[in-house]
């Protein structure tokens, strides 16, 4: 039920990445599994680019823009506590491309444990930072194992840092921001059960 929770261009934008996932169900070797999702995800990007030039109202960066803008002029407006400056982007791809990896690492980090802070905040703060660790140790027992579902864990990890970036781009207040990634924390959770439950098996240990 929290996925009806994201914008409807969140959904969209995720779209390629279930397309990639069904579409390699079928294949066992890795470089044809990356193979197939570079496809699919080329063919998307192109889509996207092409669709920049026909109409900003179909534009992923100049929406993006927009949203971004709107949050900080509410935010500033609403005198809100929690206010969070984002990367400022511009209407135009190669912005939102350079700015996505910070806009994920503020999601993944933010809020700080501080003393002085709510205890919600506190709360959130030692969430992130439980997450970064199963992230970690999941990666880990992965590269370990060696042979396990790809296709799978491509689908978890472009959701989330999909929805991640555009969380982060697009959210002025740690509050929302907080609220707006709960939908990633079930695919991330899917992804460290699934390199957890490899642990046990004899392949591993070897």
């Amino acid at each position: 039920l929290m996925l009806f929770a994201i914008k409807s261009f969140i959904i969209l934008i995720l779209l390629p990445f279930l397309t990639a996932y069904y579409l390699s169900l079928d294949i066992k070797s890795t470089r044809w599994i990356l193979f197939r999702w570079a496809t699919v995800l080329t063919f998307f990007f192109l889509i996207g680019i092409v669709s920049s030039y026909v109409s900003q109202e179909v534009s992923l960066p100049h929406r993006l823009y927009i949203q971004q803008q709107s949050s900080l002029k509410f935010a500033v407006y609403m005198g809100d506590k929690s206010y969070y400056r984002p990367p400022i982007i511009a209407p135009c791809w190669l912005s939102v491309i350079k700015r996505s990896t910070e806009a994920v690492y503020n999601v993944m980090s933010l809020p700080h444990y501080s003393a002085n802070e709510k205890s919600d905040k506190k709360a959130a703060a030692i969430e992130n930072v439980f997450l970064a660790a199963a992230l970690l140790f999941s990666v880990y027992f992965l590269w370990r194992k060696r042979r396990f579902d790809l296709n799978f864990c491509l689908l978890c990890l472009c959701f989330v840092f999909t929805l991640y970036a555009i969380t982060g781009l697009t959210t002025a207040v740690l509050g929302a921001m907080v609220r707006y990634k709960l939908p990633g924390l079930l695919f991330i959770g899917g992804f460290c059960a699934y390199a957890f439950s490899l642990i046990n098996k004899p392949e591993f240990k070897s």
